[in-house]
């Protein structure tokens, strides 16, 4: 391989486990978030909710300032549904 890994492949972080104190929309979003968006290893971020619409309009803006892809992670709000069954 004479290529920089990037030109094969996106590495991503999952940021709600990464950042678990954020993993049910609260806690500090957007300073963590920054500090993703401007460390430059990682090409994309997959985030869940942010329940302060304020803070998801700044993460949204400051993503759209970097070269940071986004994807939707669902799991904490799947995971966490108080109606979810226990499987046996």
């Amino acid at each position: 391989m004479r290529e920089h890994w990037d030109a094969y492949c996106t590495l991503s972080l999952v940021y709600f486990l990464t950042f678990p104190e954020c993993g049910g929309g609260d806690g500090p979003i957007l300073e963590s978030v920054r500090r993703v968006a401007e460390d430059g290893f990682f090409g994309a971020i997959e985030i869940s909710r942010i329940n302060d619409a304020e803070a998801s309009r700044q993460v949204a803006r400051l993503i759209e300032q970097t070269r940071l892809q986004v994807a939707f992670g669902a799991q904490p709000i799947i995971l966490n549904h108080p109606g979810r069954q226990a499987q046996s």
